[in-house]
């Protein structure tokens, strides 16, 4: 009975470690295609997972990913998303285009939820849009 476990020991502890995902850390620095500015808070996700971050105030990020394979989305409210090929790239410059699409209107809560404007009962301030680029 001793040998056999001897035996079956080792083998269990090769498959426990290769199991184990490699994994590596990106990095790089978001900008405004128009103005080459650092965009701060942009979404920076692992395509088909909720692996991500934010980037901080300059623009930059960095992430761990697997060793291969994936794909980052770059996302931010007022720009086009991009998406990226990871490949066997350690750094990443991406502009962020602005989208001309227009929003109509966002209403901004402390609830947490999304509602109509009429349907609101407390205090309301209003941003033009002209105002808010500024």
């Amino acid at each position: 009975m001793k040998k056999i476990l001897l035996s079956v020991l080792p083998l269990v502890a090769f498959s426990a470690t290769s199991g184990k995902t490699e994994s590596r850390t990106v990095s790089g620095r978001v900008t405004d295609r128009d103005t080459g500015q650092g965009l701060p808070g942009v979404t920076v996700l692992q395509k088909g997972t909720t692996n991500g971050v934010s980037t901080n105030s300059d623009g930059t990020f960095t992430l761990t990913v697997p060793a291969s394979g994936g794909t980052l989305v770059f996302s931010s409210v007022g720009f086009l998303p991009v998406e990226q090929a990871i490949g066997d790239q350690n750094q990443f410059t991406i502009g962020l285009s602005a989208d001309s699409r227009q929003l109509s209107e966002v209403v901004v809560t402390g609830y947490g939820q999304q509602q109509e404007r009429r349907e609101i009962s407390g205090a309301i301030a209003t941003i033009k849009s002209s105002e808010f680029k500024d």
